[in-house]
Protein backbone atom coordinates (compact mmCIF):
# COMPACT_ATOMS: atom_id res chain seq x y z
CA UNK A 1 0.00 0.00 0.00
CA UNK A 2 0.94 3.30 -1.05
CA UNK A 3 0.24 6.80 0.62
CA UNK A 4 -1.64 8.96 -2.06
CA UNK A 5 -0.48 12.45 -1.35
CA UNK A 6 -3.29 14.28 -2.22
CA UNK A 7 -6.10 12.07 -0.33
CA UNK A 8 -3.98 12.04 2.96
CA UNK A 9 -1.46 14.80 3.94
CA UNK A 10 1.42 13.99 5.89
CA UNK A 11 -0.33 16.01 9.07
CA UNK A 12 -3.23 13.64 9.17
CA UNK A 13 -0.53 10.70 8.52
CA UNK A 14 1.02 12.49 12.16
CA UNK A 15 -1.93 12.90 13.58
CA UNK A 16 -2.68 9.65 13.50
CA UNK A 17 0.01 8.34 14.15
CA UNK A 18 0.52 10.53 17.66
CA UNK A 19 -3.09 8.79 18.17
CA UNK A 20 -3.07 5.14 17.33
CA UNK A 21 -3.87 3.98 20.31
CA UNK A 22 -0.40 1.62 21.11
CA UNK A 23 -2.16 -1.33 22.84
CA UNK A 24 -5.64 -2.22 21.30
CA UNK A 25 -7.67 -5.57 22.52
CA UNK A 26 -9.51 -5.76 18.87
CA UNK A 27 -11.19 -8.66 20.48
CA UNK A 28 -13.14 -6.69 22.60
CA UNK A 29 -14.45 -4.49 19.35
CA UNK A 30 -14.75 -7.42 17.25
CA UNK A 31 -17.29 -8.80 20.09
CA UNK A 32 -19.09 -5.57 20.42
CA UNK A 33 -19.25 -5.15 16.27
CA UNK A 34 -20.71 -8.44 16.56
CA UNK A 35 -23.77 -7.34 19.05
CA UNK A 36 -24.41 -4.12 17.29
CA UNK A 37 -24.60 -6.21 14.28
CA UNK A 38 -26.91 -8.75 15.62
CA UNK A 39 -28.93 -5.85 17.07
CA UNK A 40 -31.37 -4.37 14.83
CA UNK A 41 -31.50 -1.21 16.86
CA UNK A 42 -27.94 -0.33 17.60
CA UNK A 43 -25.59 1.03 14.89
CA UNK A 44 -21.62 2.18 15.67
CA UNK A 45 -21.42 6.28 15.48
CA UNK A 46 -19.31 7.71 12.16
CA UNK A 47 -16.30 7.96 14.49
CA UNK A 48 -16.14 4.38 15.45
CA UNK A 49 -17.38 2.90 12.47
CA UNK A 50 -14.51 4.66 10.07
CA UNK A 51 -12.01 3.29 12.92
CA UNK A 52 -13.26 -0.06 13.03
CA UNK A 53 -12.76 -0.19 9.20
CA UNK A 54 -9.47 1.65 9.05
CA UNK A 55 -8.06 -0.40 11.37
CA UNK A 56 -8.59 -3.89 9.28
CA UNK A 57 -6.30 -2.84 6.71
CA UNK A 58 -2.82 -4.93 7.55
CA UNK A 59 -0.70 -3.50 9.36
CA UNK A 60 -1.67 -0.13 9.50
CA UNK A 61 0.52 1.20 12.70
CA UNK A 62 3.49 0.36 10.89
CA UNK A 63 2.88 1.77 7.66
CA UNK A 64 1.97 5.19 9.46
CA UNK A 65 5.23 5.37 11.35
CA UNK A 66 6.83 4.40 8.08
CA UNK A 67 4.91 7.11 5.96
CA UNK A 68 5.73 9.69 9.31
CA UNK A 69 9.63 8.87 9.01
CA UNK A 70 9.84 8.59 5.55
CA UNK A 71 8.63 12.09 5.16
CA UNK A 72 11.39 13.87 7.09
CA UNK A 73 13.41 13.34 3.82
CA UNK A 74 12.03 15.84 0.95
CA UNK A 75 14.40 14.88 -2.02
CA UNK A 76 15.81 11.52 -3.04
CA UNK A 77 18.53 10.00 -4.25
CA UNK A 78 18.79 7.39 -7.36
CA UNK A 79 21.60 4.63 -5.67
CA UNK A 80 23.23 3.05 -9.04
Amino acid sequence: MTRDTKLMSIDCVNALNGCWPQEVNWEDFEAQDKEIKDSTTEEWEKPEAFMINFANMPSLPHRLKVWSFSSQWSDEATLA
